[in-house]
């Protein structure tokens, strides 16, 4: 088995100058973008601590907090990207949880409960995966105006 040990950020590299052109020219809309949905994102985050913390007092507020949060989360994603990170991290830390047990049945159960985390931080903080997807695409811009840089 070929052990391949992925970074939280990819690098990028670039064989020609459109493609880098291409990345410059796209990453500000992009960066926008991700602005906007990780400040949806916090204001899901928000309407998933008042459901948490409003049922006893109000039923009303309580689930105008998890509407608040689901369309919230939904919407943060679709503003802001994300998604496919936070497969590849639940994926990653699954994996961890499956190999630090090597006892056989604990290490699925930690796999899974590793996973079911990963789930949780997925559906109720999703300005983590957007500021993270956020992070990649300024990487990206950088590496390519540094790469613009060597051409000119």
């Amino acid at each position: 088995m070929k052990k391949g040990n992925k970074e939280l950020f990819e690098q990028v590299t670039f064989d020609d100058v459109a493609y880098a052109r291409d990345v410059v020219a796209g990453a500000d809309e992009k960066l926008e973008k991700c602005k906007r949905g990780l400040i949806v994102g916090l204001v899901a985050s928000l309407g998933w601590l008042i459901m948490a913390l409003i049922p006893q007092v109000s039923a009303f507020l309580a689930c105008l907090g998890m509407l608040i949060g689901v369309v919230g989360t939904i919407a943060a994603y679709v503003l802001g990207g994300g998604l496919g990170k936070a497969f590849s991290t639940g994926f990653k830390l699954a994996k961890i949880g499956w190999f630090i047990v090597p006892i056989f049945p604990v290490d699925i159960f930690v796999g899974i409960t590793a996973f079911c985390i990963v789930g949780w931080f997925f559906i109720f903080v999703p300005s983590l995966f957007v500021f993270i997807n956020m992070r990649q695409i300024s990487k990206e811009k950088d590496a390519a105006e540094e790469f613009l840089g060597y051409c000119r």
